[in-house]
């Protein structure tokens, strides 16, 4: 069924929204294993999207005196994944230091955008603006793992051909000759060898309108104030449609790739 069975991933969200990224855990400063050397700890976590994160909210303002909106290419806040690149991450009241990379891509891959932060006191939006391709997004720098070639799958055992099934998202259920499962394999890594995506939909965050009201950051929280709109395409036409409640209306590619974005959702292409 669409649950799956107990396999892990074997539920139709695993399959098409899981991937699997290469976490490095960077020990602290001074710190040291039980041997003496520091080192750092590498793990592989599933996911099913990946937080993007921003740049801090810039404190100046423009000649009107209101807040500047900056912008940054979808590049650059995917440089957290580019397995060099140091990002540090509460965890309880430790701070860490964390690099990651994408070690597979799933079909359909979703990028949050963190916008929000949370204090004690209210919440805060960061309005920046991320500016991303509504086709032919590229990956293949931030993937880590090799793709082994079709002879390298060919020489093979039963076992390495069913891991590298199972790492490239597919199963070997009911499958019982093994050059059935070659097959089954190669079919499998020509997919994962995909690195290019196209957009289906957008979703965006409008912060509330304060002007005229009696409205501050403090009292005001943009997540229960705020609204929402989804950019979604008719395959058949191209054509790209905003959606808000029942308004719907079309909108050009040049728009969507500008809007304030909180999540994308982009589809892996089949071919170049």
């Amino acid at each position: 069924g669409l649950g799956g069975t107990r396999t892990p991933g074997s539920s139709v969200i695993h399959k098409v929204f899981q991937g699997m990224v290469h976490v490095t855990t960077l020990p602290a400063p001074g710190a040291a294993t039980h041997d003496g050397d520091a080192s750092a700890v590498p793990t592989a976590v599933p996911f099913l999207y990946l937080t993007l994160d921003l740049p801090p909210t810039p404190l100046f303002k423009d000649s009107q005196g209101g807040n500047v909106i900056p912008q940054v290419p979808l590049f650059t806040v995917l440089e957290k994944f580019d397995g060099d690149k140091i990002t540090h991450v509460l965890h309880g009241a430790t701070r860490q230091h964390k690099q990651y990379s994408i070690d597979s891509l799933p079909p359909y891959l979703i990028f949050h955008i963190h916008r929000f932060t949370k204090n004690n006191f209210f919440t805060e939006k960061n309005p920046t603006i991320v500016n991303f391709p509504v086709k032919n997004l590229e990956l293949k720098e931030y993937v880590a793992s090799r793709v082994p070639t079709a002879a390298e799958v060919d020489a093979m055992t039963t076992t390495e051909l069913k891991a590298l099934l199972s790492h490239c998202g597919g199963t070997s259920a009911g499958i019982v000759d093994k050059a059935d499962l070659v097959a089954h394999v190669h079919k499998h890594v020509a997919k994962a060898s995909q690195t290019k995506y196209n957009l289906i939909a957008n979703i965006c965050h409008d912060s509330p309108v304060t002007i005229g009201k009696e409205t501050t950051a403090v009292n005001m929280d943009p997540l229960a104030d705020g609204t929402y709109r989804v950019h979604v395409q008719n395959r058949s036409t191209d054509q790209w449609y905003e959606v808000q409640d029942l308004h719907v209306q079309e909108t050009m590619p040049q728009l969507i790739g500008i809007s304030e974005s909180y999540v994308l959702i982009y589809e892996r292409k089949d071919g170049p």
